[in-house]
């Protein structure tokens, strides 16, 4: 009996982590397009409709914005660092928690006194000083919506918007989210170099050999494609000195750099 017990427990489980690994396809196959607006060349999947679509899926979801026990303020901060907002959402049997700096519209931390940092301007040479204004109740706010999106998008919805945040090496870009927009794609196919010669140092690169990575660098159009040809070809980037190369100079052809 303790036997039959155990072995429909395990059924149970393995139904369980079967159902949540097909709601997680399903919600990160769903396309965004339609439901995202770009603002400053960056799109975002506003907090209502990600919540409006999550909920479609998973009715009785909740979400909680976690406050600091010290103050019971909905922020955590630090005079060095910044200001952290801080999310919980639970939808079926699992709850994710998701944390994210307050930042401005460069994503730059905020404080609560403003600050300077310097940064190099390639057309003089010259690094030039910039400022982070003091942060508000509104950033604040608008911090704790994002988290929230980002909350919802560990269960798969979106999840795609955010592939290359974690930039490999020394690249940096402004801005979390990836361009997703139809009309921006095909722009940047047009303007996007039809053909583009392989070579370092005087020698050609073994474009047999590296057909595929080679094709996909030239067709990728926009940030998103750009940092998924990275994640799929990761080990023959950086494995090959000539690859690795064309990877930066396309990379500077889009604007990456």
């Amino acid at each position: 009996m303790k036997e039959n017990t155990e072995n429909k427990g395990i059924q149970t489980m393995n139904a369980e982590e079967k159902g949540s690994r097909e709601m997680f396809t399903t919600l990160y196959s769903i396309n965004l397009q339609g439901s995202t607006e770009t603002r400053d060349g960056l799109t975002y999947l506003t907090w209502s409709k990600a919540w409006k679509l999550f909920k479609q899926f998973y009715p009785n979801a909740s979400y909680r914005i976690m406050k600091d026990p010290a103050t019971s303020l909905p922020y955590y901060a630090d005079a060095r660092t910044g200001i952290m907002v801080h999310t919980e959402v639970t939808a079926g049997s699992h709850t994710y928690e998701m944390m994210l700096p307050v930042m401005d519209n460069k994503n730059r931390a905020m404080r609560f006194e403003p600050y300077t940092y310097q940064v190099l301007d390639k057309s003089t040479g010259a690094f030039i000083e910039k400022t982070v204004q003091a942060a508000t109740m509104f950033d604040i706010n608008k911090a704790i919506l994002r988290c929230l999106v980002k909350n919802i998008a560990m269960f798969g919805l979106g999840l795609y918007l955010y592939e290359g945040e974690d930039y490999p090496q020394n690249i940096t870009m402004e801005g979390e989210e990836q361009t997703n927009a139809a009309a921006e794609q095909q722009q940047q196919q047009q303007t996007a170099p039809s053909s583009w010669r392989l070579e370092t140092a005087g020698k050609p690169v073994n474009t047999a050999r590296y057909k595929k990575v080679m094709d996909a660098l030239n067709a990728a159009a926009d940030k998103q494609a750009f940092w998924k040809i990275y994640w799929d070809h990761k080990a023959e980037i950086l494995g090959n000195p000539e690859i690795k190369e064309l990877f930066n100079r396309r990379k500077a052809e889009l604007g990456l750099a």
